[in-house]
This record gives C-alpha cells, structure tokens and sequence, in this order.
C-alpha cells in the first residue's frame, strides 16, 4: 500500500508572539480524496494550509506530502505535488495578462514552450475563461479572478490542491461556478471553507478544527449534520440538513419569534397563523464526488 497524499503526525505550531496555532494535530488523506477542513476563526485553519505547502515549518510533529517531509530542503519539490490556492486570488495574479499568470507556473517548470500553450489553453477552457486570455487580471470580476487563480494552480498538475476559502466574497453564480470547478478536478482536494454548504458539494470527508485541536473527523454529512456539535465550536449547521423543524426554528429566530410557533406584530390577535409554520424542509442535496 502506497504512502497517502497528506499526513501530519502530532503537529504543533506557535507564531512568535507565543500564539499557538495548531497542537497535536494528526491526520492522513488518502490519494483521491476530498477533506473539508472547517472550524471557527482562530481555529488554525489557515496556518495548516500554510504548513502543508511549506511555508510554514511546524514546531513540533511531521508533515508529509506525497511521501514527502516537508522541510527547507524539500519545499520545491512539495509545491510540484500539492498547490495551494490563497483566499486573495490576487496574491496569484500579477502578471499582465491571463495567459501570462496561467503560463507562468509550467514555464517555470520548465515545460517546454508549445507544451505550455496547450496546458494554459486547455486550463483556461476548464474553468471557462478561454475567452478572456489577453485580458488584465486587474478587469476580471471577483469570480472572474477566483476561476483564474485556480487555474494558475492546476495549470501546474499538482496531485493534491488546497483552497483557502473559494467561495468567499463571491455572487451565488459565481460560487456555484467555483463549486463545479472544484468538484471536477481529480486526485486529492482539500477545501478549508467557512461556507459549509460548499463543503458539503465538495467533500466526502470533514475535519472539524477548533482551539488549534481536532475535534471532529468524519464523514461530510455526519459531522455537519450533528447541530449540538456545530454549535459547540461557533458553526451552524448547513441549511440543506436541517430537519423541517429545525429550518422553521432558524425562520422563526430571523423574523424575531421566540419559537416557530410565536406570533409576529399582533398577527396573532388577528387569527393569522405564523409564516414560520410555513416553512417546509430543504430539498435533498447532490452528494459530494468522491
């Protein structure tokens, strides 16, 4: 049996200040598998992604990619395996054209030129910006440069990506575009997301993170469909695992009543049934792609 893509054992890491990022954290993800990593702010999320991709060094523990330690030595050879695809997409794009930020991970590589034109082309044509190849990352809309940031990665072939954040700050057709994007891409993913119902699409497998410290692993639904848990560590569950009383409660609590039952502005005086009541269950979702 081969190594699996991803492995930390017992990883622990502190910033300068003294702030303890991430304790004891432990975990593998196999070749081919989609891991959701969530959690509230400040619970080490993003200082993990960091250390996966080598620009952090753990202060204690193993971090292994691709049968690979991470370490000085071993960071180019890491980042040809895992990519990493920052929440800001302009931390990517800085090039003066689309093609040019496409190209520029492959040239480095030293893929040779015609090569090049084909995996940037064929890129751009997956996550649907062929049109815009000449075009200045600075015009493109926010979904725009979350679709040409990923590019840019995969352009690069990695077996494993990790994406801070995708969906954030995005209008709802361009997070389902960045959804459909993630989910089509093969080999191993990792999507650290506050945007639960985007894990959810993305993932078959959740690591719930909180205090530095891993509290939940398991399952995609499971995980996110226990509220008690959720609650625990600041999350609400996703929407579309809500049982139909519980979206009436959460209804109920927008609009100011204290259950689904409560009456709204005297309504009830007036015989009026509350809107809550109303509120039936969601409909059933698409599951994840492994």
């Amino acid at each position: 049996m081969g190594s699996p893509a991803i492995r930390l054992s017992g990883v622990s890491f502190s910033y300068p200040d003294g702030v303890e990022a991430l304790r004891d954290v432990g975990f593998d993800v196999a070749e081919g598998e989609s891991v959701g990593i969530v959690g509230p702010n400040g619970a080490g999320k993003s200082t993990l992604t960091l250390l996966l991709a080598g620009f952090l060094p753990p202060r204690d523990g193993i971090v292994e990619v691709a049968g690979i330690r991470v370490g000085r030595s071993t960071v180019r050879e890491v980042r040809r395996r895992l990519g990493l695809v920052f929440e800001d997409p302009e931390d990517q794009l800085f090039m003066g054209t689309l093609y040019d930020d496409v190209a520029f991970g492959p040239m480095n590589m030293g893929v040779a030129p015609d090569r090049v034109d084909e995996i940037v082309r064929g890129t751009l044509a997956m996550v649907g910006l062929d049109t815009l190849a000449d075009r200045f990352p600075g015009h493109l809309s926010s979904g725009q440069k979350r679709a040409a940031a990923i590019a840019a990665v995969i352009a690069m072939r990695p077996a494993i990506v990790v994406f801070d954040e995708p969906t954030a700050g995005l209008d709802p057709r361009s997070r389902r575009r960045v959804i459909e994007i993630i989910g089509a891409l093969g080999g191993s993913r990792i999507v650290v997301s506050h945007d639960l119902e985007a894990v959810l699409d993305c993932c078959r497998r959740v690591i719930l993170l909180d205090g530095g410290r891993i509290v939940a692993d398991g399952p995609a639904e499971d995980v996110l469909s226990d509220g008690a848990l959720l609650d625990a560590h600041g999350l609400e569950k996703p929407h579309s695992l809500m049982s139909a009383s519980e979206h009436r409660h959460v209804h109920a609590m927008r609009l100011g009543c204290a259950d689904a039952g409560a009456p709204h502005g005297g309504r009830e005086a007036a015989g009026d049934a509350c809107a809550c009541s109303e509120a039936g269950p969601m409909p059933a979702r698409r599951r994840a792609t492994p």
